[in-house]
């Protein structure tokens, strides 16, 4: 209960964007979420936006900046050095309004899980709506885009909505 409480204080203070407050932020969350390595900004959210009973699991030395909320409702598995950018929302729950009730709060909240793999990069100011299950190992996905579907390994995608723009070419490439 403790890191829950020091983890809702270093994600709504300013005061922890000093250097040696900010180390403190980063041990943290990385006690809350027990994910080793873990660097942020301020006012960063990782976190169940409703509740639910999905599990999360987020990998060694994954950095978010400034703003970036990754919405964990229903449940994420986040690879190894992974990058999500400043303002970047990356969403696991929808509310599906076509049908039901003229109030659609009262409508029941969809979830879907999504797996990041290791050293993907979500730009600044990305979404990744709750529609997509999957961003590959090493995938790029570039400023401001809109991502509704999966992303490959390698692949670099943008747009509203993101489409591929190109592949990586990288030196070595080892299988998730």
């Amino acid at each position: 209960m403790m890191w829950k409480l020091l983890y809702v204080v270093c994600r709504n203070s300013a005061l922890f964007a000093f250097p040696i407050l900010s180390r403190l932020r980063d041990f943290v969350y990385c006690r809350h979420l027990d994910a080793p390595g873990i660097s942020v900004d301020s006012f960063v959210r990782i976190q169940k936006l409703h509740s639910s009973a999905a599990t999360f699991r987020i990998g060694s030395d994954l950095h978010v900046g400034y703003g970036a909320v990754i919405d964990l409702t229903g449940g994420a598995f986040i690879g190894d050095r992974v990058t999500v950018s400043e303002g970047a929302r990356i969403f696991t729950h929808s509310h599906p309004v076509k049908a039901g009730p003229q109030n659609w709060r009262l409508n029941p909240i969809t979830h879907s899980r999504i797996t990041i793999g290791d050293d993907a990069w979500i730009a600044s100011n990305v979404v990744v709506l709750d529609s997509v299950s999957r961003i590959g190992v090493g995938a790029i996905i570039s400023a401001g885009s809109v991502v509704t579907k999966d992303v490959g390994d390698l692949e670099i995608v943008g747009g509203i909505p993101a489409r591929l723009l190109g592949r990586r070419n990288v030196d070595s490439f080892l299988w998730p």
